[in-house]
């Protein structure tokens, strides 16, 4: 049977503060490497450079599609860059003297902003709802 939350050892709880910053800085990683690479492929696009953006945007009449397929990506890497920087901060937001959690040295606010953050994980699903239609 699973230990409890309540009942996890100093090593645990050392593992839940450390392993989402090794996983959020790679969404972070490949988040910003999306941005930057739709915000190129735009920029060249809007230059009429004749490098080849994408499939779709190549083919005649498409143009359109690709764009809306382009903006959905870039929303939800938007929103999952704000996501993935609130997960990273794990629990150096938490307030000290409320949890004795490791790495703890936040206040109510930064608590409270973390979780406002955290909140665009929300976003990104839907943005991949709407890009799988």
């Amino acid at each position: 049977m699973p230990t409890p939350i309540s009942e996890a050892s100093d090593t645990q709880w050392m593992a839940l503060a450390i392993i989402p910053k090794v996983a959020s800085l790679l969404s972070v990683l490949g988040s910003s490497y999306i941005i930057f690479d739709v915000v190129r492929l735009s920029f060249l696009r809007r230059s009429n450079s004749k490098v080849a953006v994408s499939c779709a945007s190549t083919r005649k009449g498409n143009n359109n599609k690709a764009s809306v397929y382009h903006r959905l990506l870039l929303g939800m890497s938007v929103s999952d860059l704000f996501a993935s920087a609130a997960w990273f901060l794990s629990t150096w937001p938490i307030p000290a003297d409320v949890l004795d959690v490791p790495f703890a040295s936040g206040t109510k606010e930064t608590c409270t902003a973390q979780g406002f953050f955290a909140q665009f994980s929300i976003a990104t699903v839907l943005y991949n709802g709407f890009l799988s239609l």
